[in-house]
This record gives C-alpha cells, sequence and structure tokens, in this order.
C-alpha cells in the first residue's frame, strides 16, 4: 500500500517522496528540472549470485520480455517527478488488476516497487546498467551513490537510505546481517575476505538465503 500511495501521492501534486529513513546531506535544487530523477539500484553481490547478467544482452536490455530482474532496479525510497508524469501514471497502473494477499492469508512481496519502476521504464529506454541513464520523458536515472544505500555514501551523494526495511518481518539472522551491513569498516573487510574462494561461497550462500527465502 505504501509504494501504491507514493505514487499517487507524486502523480497528483508532484515533488520528491522520500522513505522516513533517508537522510538529505545536500540540496535538491540541482534536481528539480528533471521530469523524474533517482538513482540506479544495482546490487552487485545479488547481480552475481542469482546470474542476472545472464538473463541480459551485452546492451543491458532483457532477453525475456517478460522477466523480472531482481538486483538491478530503480531506487525507490527516494524520488522527485513533476505532478502528472506520464511514467509515475504507468508504475500506477501496473498495480491493476494484481492481487497480493495470498490464499493462505500471507502477503506477496517478491516484486517490490524498485523491481516495478524499473520494468516501467524499459518502455523510456531504461537498461540493466549500471551506469547514468537520460531516458525519454526527462528521466534521469543516476548513478548509484546519489541517492542510494548508506554504504555506497560518496562525494556525489545527496541521499542516503538507512535500508531498515521495517515493512518486512525479520528473523534474528536477517537482523543481524543487516547490521553488519551498515558498518562501513566491516563491508571493506567482507570485500577483501570476498576474494578468498571459501569466504566467498560461503557469503554467496548467505546472501541468497536473505534475498530468497
Amino acid at each position: 500500500m505504501s509504494d501504491y500511495v507514493r505514487l499517487q501521492a507524486l502523480y497528483n501534486e508532484g515533488g520528491v517522496y522520500i522513505d522516513t529513513d533517508v537522510e538529505l546531506v545536500k540540496p535538491l535544487d540541482p534536481f528539480l528540472e528533471n521530469g523524474f530523477f533517482t538513482s540506479i539500484e544495482y546490487l552487485e553481490d545479488n547481480v552475481r549470485v542469482l546470474n542476472v547478467k545472464e538473463r541480459l544482452n551485452p546492451d543491458g536490455s532483457k532477453k525475456r520480455g517478460d522477466d523480472v530482474i531482481i538486483g538491478i532496479g530503480i531506487v525507490s525510497a527516494f524520488f522527485g517527478a513533476v505532478a502528472g508524469h506520464p511514467y509515475i501514471k504507468d508504475c500506477i497502473n501496473y498495480y491493476e488488476g494484481k492481487h497480493f494477499v495470498l490464499p493462505d492469508g500471507s502477503f506477496y512481496d517478491k516484486v517490490i516497487l524498485t523491481a516495478i519502476m524499473a520494468l516501467c521504464a524499459e518502455k523510456y529506454g531504461f537498461k540493466y546498467i549500471n551506469d547514468e541513464q537520460l531516458l525519454d520523458e526527462g528521466l534521469h536515472i543516476y548513478p548509484q551513490d546519489y541517492f542510494s544505500h548508506v554504504g555506497l555514501r560518496s562525494s556525489n551523494s545527496v541521499a542516503l537510505h538507512m535500508a531498515y526495511n521495517s515493512w518486512r518481518e525479520k528473523d534474528l539472522f536477517v537482523r543481524l546481517y543487516q547490521a553488519l551491513s551498515e558498518i562501513t569498516v566491516l563491508n571493506r573487510a567482507k570485500k577483501r575476505l570476498s576474494s578468498i574462494p571459501y569466504i566467498k561461497k560461503l557469503l554467496d550462500r548467505v546472501r541468497k538465503y536473505v534475498w530468497l527465502r
């Protein structure tokens, strides 16, 4: 519901949507001339573990039109748009006829807004690549460090997403993994350890469990 409501609000009023766990570190003024703006979301570990590149053509387009790519998408925790933008309307229309409550009463949350926004952006020229993209209708997808995870902070960063995922139920294992991922020093150590084959294999199994469970 939160995903849908944020889209409706921006379509009707225009403006900038910001998750409650996002910290602004720079003014937004330079970005407000875009019809729509946010960052690419490129989860490098997931792209590798889930073999995402095998499902893409060299230019970043999908091999299968009906495929849903998880690991590369459009940041949905922070984005801005002018009122009445056709891309936002396309995202809203995606929900028509969809059911998110399963027969057992649980909620379907495998395809979330990050992936939905990427699917809808394909119409405007979006490609599943880790790069800045200027698309049709004034869509500007910035490099991932502009409006993204706090672990990607750089001199370009404007908004930092703490990625608490409070809308999901999390067991102790997932909470621990999430907390450790927010510590920059540990992230750097993890990258060094990932060069060791056995450690890399172990970390990949953990990632797959966290994202596909």
